[in-house]
């Protein structure tokens, strides 16, 4: 072994230095959460390197541009920028795209290297055209999660078995593509299915691919799809030097079409392939460690490991059952304040971890108030999101009817069939005439210039709107949040919304839903005298929280994301907040287990071992007694991961009627 050598796995421990040695063959890292992946991989690289493996023949495959870019980074750090440059360190999908335009004469689907790749927008707007054409009356996402599957999974239009359950989805799935290939276009799925139909029907260009790819190494291995894992399998077939690292532990985007059992199959491709455990955590305590260990083995499909650290600091998990989801958020709050002020943390060493969006809220303006500057990571902050600016237009349309900004946001919003000629020709005889939107509408009932105006359906449609709107707006005695409440069903909108569960996805949609009633419920408990709670006040109270500048230029922010995009990050401070069942786990997944489906409240398990494991040294975790949801106070559950923990592990105020 030569001096460079040495020094490359110096300071490793023996797994990771068996890894980085394996150069040859199929390898399977099991690489547990804080184990050092990213160092095995890039000393494995620079090894390869220095055993005078030409950079040519070296294929590193990541899931981020993030986690591409660190890679050469590092071993930019180790060869030397020059050599690094010339090893492929790519995405999925930017390789399959770089290869394609070198070779798009074997690319029947595609017209030339000048094709465009259309992202999530045109997608839609694109499949909206197809479902005009075929008369399908359904939501464009709806049809563009469907497409996305059956590539994700190689399903062409022509293979796929159609019968009365998809054969529309069959239909727009041709149209689209057909559409696509007209415009010598294709989405970023079509990225992969190509690359794939291009090794399938031309074996002299996978010839020459395996023999330039001679080395490959992927990262992340438990989150490939079906089109991924058979690239991979096509591209290492001959020279089987495949390097494959990743966590079944960690398996959390099922839902985006991840298939966890192509690492845990790797030996039906490879019967010799070596298996290597990384289990020494370098991220967090003892205590973290084996509250991580306790939940997820409990899980029956996985790769068994257990993760252990030197780190035998006895730093206990704090728990805190609050008696409501505002009480939770403030006391949230004082322990980041005390965090700061007494154990000198940054806001950056401290992050938030919440299951879905809707759940942001009541932190977003504790935070506020405490002067605690924060980043929502991965969303919008609570105020900025779509379901939310439309219930505040509604608002601010019934408070000042004069508020034609607001108006045109939610004058089509549900569909009313209201045109964007009809929409300027109404506006234009409101601003001639002086009118405010009440005025305007009310002038034209009767007016023959209605008719000519707009067609009937956008007539019915903008009458709908004013009626639903003016009953509220006469109405004094109604509490405030009740008035919200009627204007988003009076108007179709929560309708819209519980209609979206079925074409965008139960998760996605219902946290729309939720996010109108976390405001609804705002409004509930808005905290000025029954006199006081005007829509006007609201909406000035509302101005105020969500103008303020709750970032600082040195970017020291509290961080509040989802446990999903917490993901490969991590904190000194950690807190899990909610807890509690039908939020981890999520409600779906409760829902498939009643039925005997596991498979749910297994991947929800990995989510809330994911969230465990981003905490460096000290884990928070929260629930309430009492939840608003919809409008209804809810008494929920804590989580039954809570239980999976050993109790010696845990400190605080734990409720055993609660938690037990």
């Amino acid at each position: 072994m030569t001096n460079i050598e040495e020094k490359l796995i110096n300071g490793l421990n023996p797994q990771q230095k068996e890894a980085v040695l394996a150069i040859d063959g199929p390898v399977r890292v099991v690489a547990g959460a804080g184990s050092g992946k990213t160092s095995v991989l890039t000393k494995r690289v620079a090894l390869m390197l220095e055993r005078g493996i030409s950079p040519y023949n070296i294929l590193a495959i990541t899931f981020t541009n993030k986690a591409a870019n660190e890679m050469k980074e590092r071993i930019a750090g180790l060869v030397g920028k020059e050599l690094a440059d010339k090893i492929t360190i790519s995405t999925f999908h930017s390789f399959c795209a770089r290869f394609i335009r070198r070779n798009v004469d074997a690319v029947p689907d595609l017209k030339d290297k000048n094709f465009t790749i259309k992202d999530e927008d045109d997608k839609k707007a694109l499949i909206n055209d197809c479902l005009k054409t075929l008369n399908i009356e359904a939501k464009a996402s709806w049809f563009a999660n469907a497409i996305s599957d059956f590539k994700n999974n190689l399903l062409l239009p022509e293979a796929i078995e159609v019968d009365w359950k998809n054969k529309d989805y069959v239909a727009v799935y041709q149209m689209y593509q057909e559409r696509l290939k007209a415009n010598n276009s294709c989405d970023f799925d079509d990225l992969l299915v190509l690359f794939w139909k291009m090794l399938k029907q031309r074996p002299d260009l996978l010839e020459r691919f395996q023999e330039q790819f001679k080395y490959i190494s992927v990262d992340e291995y438990q989150d490939t799809n079906g089109a991924q894992y058979e690239i991979v399998r096509l591209l290492a077939k001959k020279h089987q030097n495949i390097f494959i690292v990743g966590d079944v532990d960690q398996s959390i985007y099922g839902f985006r079409g991840a298939d966890f059992s192509n690492m845990m199959n790797f030996n039906r491709d490879y019967p010799n392939a070596r298996l290597i455990k990384l289990e020494r955590n370098y991220r967090s305590t003892e205590v973290i460690v084996n509250a991580a260990n306790s939940v997820i083995e409990h899980n029956q499909e996985r790769l068994e490991k257990v993760l252990w650290t030197d780190d035998k600091r006895n730093i206990p998990i704090i728990c805190r059952t609050l008696h409501s989801n505002d009480e939770e958020a403030l006391w949230v709050t004082q322990q980041i304040k005390r965090e700061v002020q007494e154990n000198n943390r940054k806001y950056n060493d401290i992050c938030i971890l919440i299951r879905n969006n809707a759940l942001s809220r009541s932190f977003e303006e504790c935070f506020v108030k405490s002067s605690i500057p924060y980043v929502v990571i991965g969303a919008k902050t609570f105020y900025d999101r779509r379901e939310v600016k439309d219930t505040l237009a509604y608002l601010n349309v019934l408070s000042n009817p004069n508020d034609f900004i607001a108006l045109r946001r939610i004058i089509n919003e549900p569909k009313r069939s209201i045109g964007d000629k009809s929409v300027q020709k109404f506006f234009h005889y409101c601003f001639e005439n002086g009118y405010d939107f009440f005025e305007g509408v009310n002038s034209l009932k009767e007016s023959d210039a209605f008719s000519t105006m707009m067609p009937k359906k956008g007539r019915s449609g903008l009458l709908g709107l004013y009626e639903a709107m003016n009953i509220v707006r006469n109405d004094n005695e109604t509490p405030l949040y009740k008035k919200i409440e009627s204007i988003m069903q009076n108007t179709g909108y929560l309708k819209a919304l519980y209609d979206d569960v079925r074409n965008e996805g139960e998760e996605v949609s219902q946290t729309r839903i939720d996010n109108v009633y976390s405001l609804i419920d705002l409004a509930r408990t808005f905290r000025l005298s029954p006199n006081e709670r005007t829509i006007e006040n609201f909406l000035e109270h509302i101005a105020l929280i969500s103008g303020a500048d709750t970032t600082n230029d040195d970017k020291d922010n509290v961080t509040i994301m989802t446990c999903h995009a917490a993901k490969g990050l991590e904190y000194p401070v950690v807190f899990i907040v909610a807890f509690e069942e039908g939020i981890i786990p999520s409600g779906f997944a409760i829902n498939d287990e009643k039925i005997g489906i596991n498979r749910g409240i297994e991947e929800e398990r990995r989510l809330c071992y994911v969230a465990i494991t981003r905490a460096k040294e000290q884990l928070y975790l929260t629930s309430s007694l009492f939840r608003m949801a919809k409008g209804n106070a809810s008494s929920p559950i804590a989580s039954r991961f809570f239980r999976e923990i050993p109790t010696q592990l845990l400190l605080g105020s734990l409720d055993l009627g609660i938690f037990c």
